[in-house]
């Protein structure tokens, strides 16, 4: 999906102990860097043709699709830099007043949420997810986690399945 980071780059986020903000490359640019700056944001992770779309950055700008990012990086699985009470991710609302508001969520909230969907839904190693939900959308979460916790298939779905008719074909 254009613009998309997806669940390896959530994944590989939080492995290296880090916390994400979804950034939706549509917000109008003062709504962005508001989210930038208020999160306090050291790094963003984007795409080369999203560049003319993203406020100016004093942080380290990494181009996901640039091969050169990981021409020298090791392929081992590195140790886990993180505990339960670490920040995973801060998701932002429009805010009552119109101004966004940052909500922080650790690692041990996602689980206890993944967890208890899983059993709810009695999710297995042979469910199929439906991920359907913009991670700018606090719902992404639960589809997303719960997958990639129980050993499901995560299947992506983008927005053309905002039409119910795609959307029953592709279920």
């Amino acid at each position: 999906v254009k613009g998309y980071i997806g669940p390896s780059g959530l994944l590989g986020i939080l492995k290296a102990g880090g916390a994400y903000v979804p950034l939706d490359p549509d917000y109008p640019e003062e709504r962005l860097r508001f989210m930038l700056k208020d999160c306090g944001a050291e790094i963003l992770l984007s795409q080369k043709h999203l560049h003319e779309r993203l406020p100016e950055f004093s942080g380290i700008l990494l181009d996901l699709d640039d091969p050169q990012l990981y021409a020298d990086q090791s392929t081992e699985n590195p140790g886990r830099r993180c505990g339960p009470a670490h920040l995973a991710y801060v998701i932002y609302t429009s805010g009552s007043t119109g101004r966004p508001k940052g909500v922080m969520v650790e690692n041990h909230g996602i689980c206890n949420l993944v967890v208890w969907q899983a059993q709810q839904f009695n999710i297995t190693t042979d469910s199929r997810i439906a991920q359907f939900f913009s991670y700018n959308f606090d719902g992404a979460v639960g589809e997303t986690f719960m997958a990639l916790l129980s050993g499901a298939c995560l299947v992506m779905l983008d927005r053309q399945y905002l039409q119910s008719d795609k959307l029953i074909n592709a279920l």
